[in-house]
């Protein structure tokens, strides 16, 4: 439905780039010859509705031209980081068994492989695949079967606590998502993105490139891992009315970058962006950083955009179309501002997961039609969202709730420290403690931090272990995979 879209647009525009890689440029004409030859090459390797594939692609547009052959051939796409480990991308065919892996690279032997086949793609800027046919593909064909779940797209969630769980989203599901940003951000063919996020990440897929593409404008793919000044050449260029980023890009432009940027929106999400970045950016820069709340589950739920100010650009704003917002129960009581549960409901929600451990699909856990996101914040009283942590990361010391993302705010205001992550301990004492894992560029002098973080914070809220570390295990977007924190 969603690609049926992008294609009814540009049918009629042949001429029109579509998307946009380096230095070169797929036309729709080409878009759409392009894909016929995919659709006859995975046609020949038997892909059908009962099929799951996996998408383990880097390149945007590659990611793009295959999700949207198999989406005409009405298998479930499975989306996958290219930049996994080894031990990573085994662990999820164990435990996911799609039916064939589609690489850019040649994958290293795997005893779920039981044959390999090169798909030369000679047109398509010499481009060579591998599609990897597993042995564990049991359990897939009654979702290509089940009208509800067939021709669905699978996201994996960031993982950051434990295995990451396997999104279904439908196709209508991805529609209304794509139309609640296409809505709230007033997209048009008239607009231009420069889209900096794994196409293979909700992100970068939901509010990244497909809500442009069916509006009709064009999307150039950048890698997320480009360097400085190839970021700071393309939007430089002025072709761009839209750019999707991660923090790491507007850390790195608030750096380097040294004149004004003219663009119109300017998304950010997977991690949480310095309240310093937030300020400078706008200053410098010219235009301010639209912070974006979203999930998994369901793709964007509340960003600012038309209402964004100096005063309110740390709120994750209102809510995208027709998403709607709640506070469930208070699970902190004795701060100054509460902190509530929050619960979401939308046409975009998943219908559910499915879990590696049963091979069974489960449906997404609702009350009345909403769903418990497990994250804490509370709601201004323009409507606007504030999230302050995940309900798992809370720190009960001595029965006193603490939320680790106050004592990183304070710390992040420590000279030279460039990063942290607050985690909880078991304690016999006080039963939980909260332990603070950082990054800097140098060795930062520790008894100096601890009377800093005195003057900032009561004392059962301080850090009562301090573990400098080189750098922080991270996810696609950037956010930090709290579980594989590794004390060296």
């Amino acid at each position: 439905m969603v690609y049926k879209q992008i294609e009814e647009y540009f049918s009629k525009h042949p001429e029109k780039s579509i998307v946009e890689f380096g230095r070169d440029v797929i036309y729709a004409e080409q878009y759409f010859k392009y894909q016929n030859i995919m659709i006859r090459e995975l046609e020949k390797l038997g892909v059908s509705k009962q099929s799951c594939i996996a998408l383990k692609v880097r390149q945007g547009h590659l990611c793009f031209l295959l999700s949207s052959a198999l989406d005409k051939l009405g298998a479930v796409v499975m989306m996958m980081d290219a930049g996994m480990s080894d031990y990573e991308f085994e662990k999820y065919l164990n435990e996911y068994h799609p039916a064939a892996v589609i690489s850019e690279v040649e994958e290293p032997e795997n005893e779920n492989y039981v044959h390999r086949t090169e798909l030369f793609l000679d047109l398509i800027c010499d481009t060579r695949l591998h599609v990897y046919e597993t042995r564990t593909a049991d359990g897939w064909e009654k979702y290509g079967q089940d009208d509800k779940l067939k021709g669905s797209f699978i996201f994996f969630t960031s993982g950051s606590t434990k295995l990451p769980k396997a999104v279904f989203r439908t196709k209508e599901n991805v529609r209304v998502d794509g139309q609640n940003n296409i809505d709230y951000f007033h997209i048009t063919e008239n607009d231009k993105a420069l889209c900096a996020v794994s196409f293979s990440h909700v992100y970068g897929f939901g509010s990244g490139s497909i809500p442009y593409l069916m509006s009709g404008a064009s999307v150039k793919f950048l890698n997320p891992f480009c360097t400085i000044r190839t970021l700071m050449k393309e939007l430089y260029s002025g072709e761009y009315t839209c750019f999707i980023g991660l923090p790491i890009h507007y850390r790195l432009l608030a750096e380097f970058a040294d004149k004004p940027i003219n663009i119109r929106l300017a998304l950010c999400a997977g991690s949480a962006v310095s309240n310093n970045i937030l300020d400078e950016i706008p200053k410098k820069l010219g235009f301010h950083i639209n912070n974006m709340y979203g999930m998994s589950e369901m793709g964007g739920i509340t960003t600012l955009y038309d209402s964004i100010t100096d005063e309110n650009m740390y709120s994750l704003g209102h809510t995208l179309g027709e998403v709607s917002v709640k506070l469930g129960d208070v699970a902190q009581e004795d701060e100054k501002q509460p902190l509530y549960e929050i619960w979401v409901k939308s046409k975009s929600l998943a219908p559910g997961y499915f879990s590696g451990e049963d091979k069974e699909f489960h449906n997404l856990p609702l009350v009345d039609g909403w769903f418990n996101t497990n994250d804490l914040g509370y709601m201004e009283k323009d409507g606007s969202v504030c999230v302050k942590c995940r309900k798992e990361h809370m720190i009960n010391v001595s029965g006193k709730k603490v939320n680790p993302g106050e004592i990183e705010s304070a710390m992040k205001e420590f000279p030279g420290l460039t990063d942290v992550a607050v985690l909880k301990k078991k304690d016999d004492t006080y039963g939980e403690i909260p332990t603070a894992y950082y990054t800097a560029e140098t060795e930062l002098d520790q008894v100096e931090m601890k009377r800093f973080l005195a003057e900032r914070l009561p004392n059962y809220k301080m850090p009562k272990e301090l573990h400098q570390i080189k750098e922080f295990p991270r996810s696609a977007t950037g956010k930090i995979l709290r579980n594989k924190i590794v004390i060296e």
